[in-house]
């Protein structure tokens, strides 16, 4: 992503973003990667969202949507989730 070593591997299945997700368990590793993202880029938020969101192929995504329910399965329950909110949250946008 980016070409960004401090990201980790883009997650292609279910399984990928579980193992990314379990290992934000860690508080360091969660700091981390909260630090990563911030520094992801994107002059406007929708720019800065799309781009943290390479973290998972369309694919993975599309197993999910904020609450669950219909199928899917609930992003906001994940660790990414607040993670990813972290990361974006310590940016200022114009």
């Amino acid at each position: 992503m980016h070409g960004d070593s401090r990201l980790p591997a883009q997650a292609s299945t279910l399984e990928e973003l579980n193992v990314l997700d379990k290992s934000l368990n860690c508080l360091e590793e969660k700091q981390r990667l909260i630090n990563s993202l911030s520094n992801v880029g994107g002059i406007h938020l929708k720019e800065n969202v799309k781009r943290i969101m390479k973290l998972m192929t369309n694919e993975v995504m599309a197993s999910f949507n904020m609450k669950g329910g219909k199928g899917k399965l609930a992003f906001s329950k994940l660790h990414l989730y607040n993670v990813v909110t972290g990361g974006i949250l310590r940016r200022d946008f114009p």
